[in-house]
């Protein structure tokens, strides 16, 4: 029996991280998602546009392989745009529809020749921002060198002179190398605008923006897969006079310090939120009621000895809340927040805690120096 309930405790355990592994950085994903989910849904939209007309018309005049291949491309690329926005997920649809329009690129050139194979050209500018950098790479490569053994095998059946040969290569690897650089620079700009979105800028910590994603993250997995949740939101003791006294410049270096001192005070998955002024939020997934109380009297024992003996002792009010009874996230959130006020209203230097029954109160302890 132990060996049977060990077992279901290390599985239990092990499917709590795989959740919160996936919930952290889930905002990040979720931005890059939402760029490619609109870039195949405009790739459907062009090919559908664009293509169709192609199709009918290669129909009418008897050239039924091309007509085919187009019907085909603009079948998987309207499906696969279709499919992204339902699912809500590109990193597959997008390789599909990259490395089918390549393969269609290359396979109507050997039908119509050049007016083929100039397909390329838009085709491996969306596959470098569909795919990762090396399949594009591999995949356009792979077309060009079809296109070539095609003209090698049958002489101007693609192009009509070397010259022209040489021509349409030498554009195809120019394409190639501005096509890599410019996805390459856009996902820079991307994340760069990421974490402007998501980061505070004084203390590194991320915002409310970020908290507002996250905590729906953790309402979601706690109620789909019970993984336990607590939020503890922190607001520094009578920060104003600091403030007044000290100038801006040193108050932010102490809420800089601060926000250092919660990073390192928790747990490497639990995350830290810089709420807005002197107040802070810490979300930690896979904690518990019981579990809350003690990252919380650890916090508060944590502030005590790093503040200790400073110039200007620092103190922290705390409002601490366990997920429970599928509650919505602003309700989650509003008692934390009362919890917090019940605190200050207290004097400060402690945490309150909602538990089923009312609440209960953290309070610093005094250690000798």
């Amino acid at each position: 029996m132990f060996v049977i309930a060990k077992f279901r405790y290390a599985r239990e355990n092990s499917r709590r991280e795989r959740v919160i592994s996936m919930t952290n950085g889930m905002l990040d994903d979720s931005m890059n998602e939402r760029f490619h989910i609109a870039l195949i849904t405009f790739v459907g939209i062009l090919t559908a546009v664009f293509v169709t007309p192609f199709t009918v018309y290669r129909f009418v005049v008897g050239d039924y392989f091309v007509a085919v291949v187009d019907a085909l491309i603009v079948i998987v690329a309207v499906a696969t745009a279709a499919y992204t926005r339902l699912r809500r997920t590109t990193r597959i649809p997008g390789i599909v529809v990259s490395l089918f329009l390549t393969a269609g690129a290359a396979a109507v050139s050997y039908e119509l020749g050049i007016d083929g194979a100039v397909w390329i050209f838009p085709v491996l500018m969306f596959t470098f921002y569909l795919c990762p950098p090396r399949l594009a790479l591999v995949a356009t490569v792979t077309a060009l060198v079809a296109i070539a053994l095609r003209d090698l095998s049958a002489p101007t059946s693609v192009f009509t002179s070397t010259v022209q040969m040489f021509g349409f290569f030498s554009a195809s690897l120019a394409a190639i190398v501005f096509s890599m650089l410019f996805s390459h620079r856009n996902l820079t700009q991307l994340n760069r605008a990421l974490q402007w979105a998501t980061k505070d800028a004084l203390t590194g910590l991320e915002n409310r923006r970020s908290l507002d994603y996250e905590m729906n993250v953790a309402v979601a997995a706690a109620q789909r897969h019970a993984i336990a949740y607590s939020l503890l939101i922190i607001d520094i003791d009578n920060f104003k006079p600091v403030n007044d006294e000290l100038g801006h410049f040193e108050a932010d270096r102490i809420l800089q310090d601060f926000a250092a001192l919660l990073r390192t005070s928790t747990r490497l998955e639990d995350r830290v939120f810089r709420y807005g002024g002197d107040e802070f939020v810490v979300l930690l997934p896979g904690t518990s009621l019981e579990g809350l109380k003690s990252a919380t009297a650890n916090l508060i024992a944590a502030i005590d000895t790093h503040y200790r003996d400073r110039r200007h002792k620092i103190t922290a009010s705390m409002g601490g809340s366990a997920y429970a009874d599928r509650k919505s996230v602003d309700d989650w959130r509003r008692i934390a927040d009362h919890c917090l006020y019940e605190a200050k209203e207290l004097g400060g230097h402690r945490a309150i805690i909602a538990t089923k029954t009312g609440r209960l109160s953290v309070e610093a302890v005094e250690t000798p120096p």
